[in-house]
């Protein structure tokens, strides 16, 4: 997910945050500090109602990532792999970098989340009844808990492909169709079903002037209907790449640029000429990095004599790269997880082409007509 950081790794399994998480979290906070825990608790001091807010907050994300966690080490037992988690402004998500390889697998995935969610709710509620509630803060953060993530499970639940739910429910019609496309489909539409009625109650707080539950459901709404449709179209992805390899639809790319070239003799001798928007940088026989034109205009046209490619370059170690071998559909998982709309290709340290996202298109409008 664009807009993302990494910030540690648990199994081997990127943990990443996504800018839009840091707002929600300050909300979120904001709220339990200073409206939910002083109006449910008010022998509670306004420091010990803040503490409580921040620690109910982070053990909010703390639950949200054991649900994605759990989706994700019931995948990897399966053998499908998780390229990363994200925390972001909806919560989270898993990210599969394929498909569950049957109905009882996706069936197995779908409801680890939940039932994760419905134990945590459980340990929360028995903190609640032990003797440590006899401190205020312990009784109302476990108490918060316990609620949030048994609505947290049953949210999840809802029939609406991609919420668990869906998911479940797409398990199912793949066992009865046997047919992982039209099971997709059905439960897709499910999802846009959902989304709908989530649209449907944000204009009806809206009515009533909830105007901030009004907009929240309104942007889950559009989340879940983008989400489904995505679903939907990845499957159909998946069937038109097929078989497909990089080297079978890759630009091929004989263009190269030496490092040490000044940035007014590049853009004269190999810019202009060669109309590239970007080229590979050689030094001493090797692909040290990329430079795009974009990466020029970034300097003041003054210094162009002085500066060389090597100086405004991106180093080859940070550009996300493929191999001619690896499959065209992971290249256009890899393209969406990045954010980047362009995949050099290396062979033996050189790079023998670039895949775009237009080259992608092409082959998934041929292939599905």
């Amino acid at each position: 997910m664009d807009g993302s950081i990494t910030i540690l790794r648990v199994f081997g399994i990127p943990i990443r945050v996504h800018y839009s998480w840091l707002i929600v979290f300050g909300l979120i906070t904001w709220d339990l500090a200073f409206r939910y825990f002083p109006e449910a608790y008010p022998s509670l001091s306004p420091p010990a109602a803040i503490v409580t807010g921040i620690l109910a907050t982070v053990l909010l994300f703390s639950s949200i990532l054991l649900h994605e966690l759990s989706h994700s080490l019931v995948a990897l037992r399966s053998h499908v792999p998780i390229s990363s988690i994200t925390l972001f402004i909806f919560g989270g998500v898993a990210r599969m970098d394929e498909e569950p390889h049957g109905p009882g697998e996706e069936l197995a995935i779908a409801a680890a989340g939940p039932l994760t969610s419905f134990v945590l709710s459980f340990v929360f509620h028995l903190i609640h009844l032990s003797d440590l509630s006899a401190f205020l803060w312990v009784k109302a953060l476990s108490r918060y808990l316990a609620f949030v993530n048994l609505f947290l499970g049953l949210l999840n639940l809802l029939p609406g492909f991609p919420l668990d739910g869906g998911r479940i429910v797409r398990a199912v019609l793949w066992y009865f169709f046997k047919d992982l496309r039209r099971a997709t489909k059905y439960a897709s539409r499910l999802g846009q079903g959902v989304a709908l009625l989530f649209a449907v109650g944000g204009v009806w707080h809206l009515f009533l002037r909830h105007f901030l539950e009004g907009v929240w459901l309104l942007f889950l709404g559009w989340f879940l209907d983008q989400a489904a449709r995505t679903g939907y179209r990845q499957i159909l992805a998946r069937e038109a790449l097929g078989a497909l390899k990089v080297r079978d639809i890759m630009t091929p790319l004989v263009d190269t640029i030496p490092a040490d070239t000044s940035l007014d003799e590049a853009a004269d001798r190999y810019f202009l000429p060669l109309r590239h928007k970007w080229l590979p940088v050689m030094d001493e026989n090797l692909v040290t990095g990329l430079v795009a034109l974009s990466d020029l205009r970034k300097v003041e046209k003054s210094l162009w004599s002085e500066k060389k490619i090597r100086d405004v370059m991106t180093p080859i170690s940070r550009v996300v790269c493929a191999a001619p071998d690896e499959s065209a559909y992971e290249i256009l998982g890899r393209m969406a997880a990045w954010g980047v709309g362009l995949i050099p290709i290396l062979s033996e340290g050189m790079v023998v082409g670039v895949v775009t996202r237009g080259d992608l298109s092409r082959v998934l409008q041929v292939r599905g007509d």
